[in-house]
């Protein structure tokens, strides 16, 4: 979700090391939840509960409100630059005590961040991120399968018989990235982000080769735009994306992943909730032990939506070759009502956003010349 600019904040590489745990010898488990294949956690600061996103892919983060309500002790500031290349200056803060179940972490430091600029965020009431910097101070264990979070000293670090391990590489941020297997080639580099609710992003120059090797095939141009960053301008999309039984991840392929291309190299969570997830800080490891089966089947709607600063719905983007796409949806056009939403009466675009999947829609739109549009869809099941 985020990377930083560090060229001209030296003070950011020494403030991010920064912090500690205020108990030894622990082990704690909390229930989290899952919405829109992101994680959520519960986190308590001076005594009240808010909702954090559990984020590999970005460092903690708070929202500008908590900042003006609890005015924490500016550290630094920095420019962040989002998934989708947007850049903006933030503040670094120092927050005294964060408790994630009974534990406390103490003087974290964190970036204030709008969430309300990305609309998806905001639908989801996001108060800020677990990031990497405050993950790298004990060892975790993610379990979506049954919906439970462990963290934990490393008296406590005992990996499953069970599961295969790799090893990662950290950077400045604690971000974590691993080599990743796919068919006869091996992409190094590879982010492992719990902040993407995608499957696996790779940048047009490695999408490209993979293609040339015929590593992938059968892929379908996205067009229009996206707003997946935390800083929430939307961009220009045309990028391709593919199924891909090539993927390994473990000792063995992944069936059915969604491949996309752009500019960034990460595996987000449709991938790793296919798995109990151990993150061992201590040996620097991950270990991957099977959880939830995964039927062979992976249609896509082709396509998504957007709104404006006045609640209106808009298709964003469109997947060529999908159902979607044949029955004329465009990019920019009107979403009037899907199924029983209504965007002219009560309903808008959060709830689409907490709305459940059916394999079918009926969309009504306005097109081209203005005059109400209905369109029955099904989802489109994607080629290997």
């Amino acid at each position: 979700m985020i990377t930083l600019n560090l060229g001209c904040s030296t003070n950011w590489k020494n403030v991010i090391k920064d912090g500690n745990i205020g108990v030894e010898n622990f082990k704690e488990s909390i229930a989290i939840e899952v919405h829109r294949g992101l994680i959520f956690v519960p986190v308590e600061i001076n005594g009240e509960k808010y909702n954090f996103l559990f984020d590999t892919g970005a460092p903690t983060s708070i929202s500008e409100q908590l900042q003006e309500k609890y005015k924490f002790k500016v550290v630094s500031e920095s420019h962040i630059v989002d998934t989708d290349q947007n850049r903006k200056k933030v503040d670094w803060v120092k927050i005294d005590s964060l408790k994630i179940g009974t534990i406390p972490f103490l003087d974290q430091v964190a970036f204030a961040g709008d969430f309300d600029a990305n609309s998806i965020l905001k639908c989801l009431n996001i108060d800020g991120i677990i990031g990497s910097n405050l993950m790298q101070f004990c060892n975790w264990t993610v379990d979506q399968d049954n919906n439970v979070l462990s963290f934990y000293s490393s008296e406590h670090l005992k990996p499953s018989k069970n599961s295969v391990s790799l090893p990662f590489q950290s950077n400045s941020q604690y971000s974590m990235h691993i080599k990743l297997p796919i068919g006869k080639a091996t992409v190094n580099g590879v982010l492992v982000d719990y902040g993407s609710n995608g499957a696996l992003a790779l940048n047009n120059k490695i999408f490209s080769f993979l293609k040339k090797e015929n590593i992938i095939h059968n892929t379908y141009n996205e067009i229009g735009e996206k707003q997946s960053g935390i800083v929430g301008n939307a961009v220009p999309i045309n990028r391709e994306i593919c199924l891909s039984d090539s993927v390994q991840l473990t000792n063995q392929p992944l069936n059915d992943v969604l491949i996309k291309s752009g500019n960034n190299v990460s595996i987000g969570n449709e991938i790793l909730s296919r798995f109990v997830v151990t993150i061992d800080w201590e040996n620097k490891q991950l270990h991957f032990e099977r959880g939830r089966s995964f039927q062979k089947e992976f249609p896509i709607t082709g396509f998504s939506l957007k709104s404006d600063d006045n609640q209106k719905v808009f298709i964003q983007s469109i997947t060529e070759g999908t159902m979607a796409y044949q029955q004329g949806l465009q990019p920019d056009m009107q979403v009037i009502q899907i199924d029983t939403l209504n965007f002219e009466e009560d309903d808008n675009f959060c709830d689409f956003i907490f709305y459940k999947s059916p394999y079918s829609y009926e969309i009504e739109v306005l097109d081209s010349s203005g005059m109400k549009k209905k369109i029955w869809i099904e989802k489109t099941l994607l080629k290997e």
